[in-house]
């Protein structure tokens, strides 16, 4: 994901934040305004799992590709004591 791309997530996401506080106190008392700060809610949580899963770069990529897979076992997912 290019640093422009990902800035303007970032910066989509503070609006939201912003939004959805100027709507906070509204919430209970009209439904539209419910329904649209859920939505807001919505948005900013779709836009923080972008920003998330960014692409791999080309040297995490490579690095992928060398390292030997190892499969998983079942027990390699419970820690034992």
């Amino acid at each position: 994901m290019k640093k422009e791309d990902m800035n303007n997530i970032k910066e989509s996401i503070m609006m939201c934040k912003i939004r959805l506080r100027n709507m906070q106190p509204y919430i209970k008392t009209s439904e539209k305004i419910s329904q649209s700060y859920n939505k807001v809610l919505i948005e900013k949580a779709v836009l923080r799992e972008k920003a998330l899963h960014k692409e791999p770069t080309f040297m995490q990529k490579l690095a992928r590709k060398l390292s030997p897979n190892k499969k998983k076992l079942i027990c390699d997912y419970f820690k034992s004591a």
